[in-house]
């Protein structure tokens, strides 16, 4: 048996940060008309920022950001995890269960280097991932597109448009 692999275009990934969650939503209802089945999409997080920008006191029960992701979404995988680097943090989408993927019994997304090596692994850049970290790090969201590139370019142009 052989398989044909010459269609396969390599998958290429996108980051869009945001400072507000308000910014994020608006982002993500502007890209709700489009065909997202294409993509898989993740949304990163820090728990704090996203207790400030709902302004809700600061708490240790990550039940309010899943819920506020079901309720607004619909159902995405979610997962929450403390990472040495950046602290407690929320994935929403595709990327949740590469988060939470053991190693050593221990999940990826907590290890220092997690994830770093995450994004290198689905094919960001380095300079992609030191930008994006940076701003993970300072509190912003980031948005992660992975798809084929000519399907990304669209979205590229919509996210900057908005």
């Amino acid at each position: 048996m052989t398989t044909d692999i010459s269609n396969t275009e390599p998958k290429q990934v996108y980051f869009k940060a945001y400072t507000h969650l308000s910014q994020l939503e608006a982002a993500l209802e502007h890209l709700n008309n489009e065909d997202l089945v294409k993509f898989e999409i993740s949304i990163l997080g820090k728990f704090d920022q996203f207790y400030r920008d709902r302004n809700i006191d600061a708490s240790e029960n990550s039940g309010i950001i899943k819920t506020y992701w079901k309720q607004t979404y619909g159902s995405l995988t979610y997962a929450s995890l403390n990472n040495p680097q950046f602290g407690d943090l929320f994935i929403v989408g595709s990327l949740a269960s590469t988060f939470l993927y053991e190693i050593d019994g221990k999940p990826l997304g907590m290890l220092s280097a997690g994830p770093n090596g995450i994004f290198r692994g689905i094919g960001a850049t380095e300079a992609q991932v030191n930008i994006n970290l940076k701003m993970l790090n300072i509190g912003d969201y980031l948005l992660i597109f992975r798809g084929v590139e000519a399907d990304l370019e669209d979205y590229k142009r919509l996210l900057e448009e908005h």
